[in-house]
């Protein structure tokens, strides 16, 4: 049920985006709005629900190869389709943000697979070294506080600094890294804070 529920609905977005573009909706809305990227949540959460059904996690842990493939080929067929990867052409908000969810979908699962059979090839290892996997431990919330410093605090700083600031590649560089650091730690703290306490409440409802 979960499955064809998030196929339905990753089906449906890619509608709802082109009702927003021919109704004066901007780039920027289909980008944002999670009505319109319900097809990568849903896409997301598909994939998790996948390897909890045993006859088919077994049937992926087998053809995880192929897994890979598809993510290739849908990150292919998105870059063919679109002309490369604008973010704001029609085809893009429409079809392409599809087949960039199908891709990392398939990636994300594949590795997913790859992990869970105990694969002890370079590639394999590679996907498990710590940085990533601290990365991933934090994305969400990497995710959700990096605009909010960036319009929030990094580009009101740059703007008060004057124009030859918005134009100096040192203070943009830097910028960029002390950013990215400072919303990891930042995501890092919110999840030992809250989102261990959230996702502990996984077991009550099982």
């Amino acid at each position: 049920m979960v499955l064809r529920w998030g196929l339905a609905l990753a089906l449906l977005a890619p509608v709802v985006r082109t009702v927003v573009l021919l109704h004066g909706g901007t780039p920027g809305m289909n980008y944002v709005w999670s009505p319109c990227r319900m097809d990568a949540l849903a896409l997301g959460g598909s994939a998790a629900a996948a390897l909890r059904v045993p006859g088919l996690a077994s049937t992926l842990l087998e053809h995880r190869a192929r897994l890979l493939a598809g993510a290739a080929a849908a990150f292919v067929a998105c870059v063919v389709a679109c002309h490369g990867l604008p973010r704001t052409t029609f085809v893009m908000q429409t079809l392409g943000y599809t087949l960039l969810a199908v891709s990392f979908a398939l990636l994300v699962l594949a590795l997913a697979c790859v992990d869970l059979a105990g694969d002890a090839h370079i590639g394999a290892r590679l996907w498990r070294v710590a940085p990533l996997r601290m990365l991933a431990r934090y994305s969400y919330g990497i995710y959700i506080l990096h605009k909010l410093l960036q319009h929030g605090i990094g580009t009101p700083l740059m703007q008060s600094l004057g124009e030859p600031a918005l134009h100096s590649t040192t203070l943009n560089v830097a910028l960029f890294f002390v950013g990215r650091a400072a919303f990891t730690a930042l995501a890092a703290l919110s999840y030992h804070l809250f989102g261990q306490r959230f996702l502990a409440l996984k077991a009550r409802v099982r």
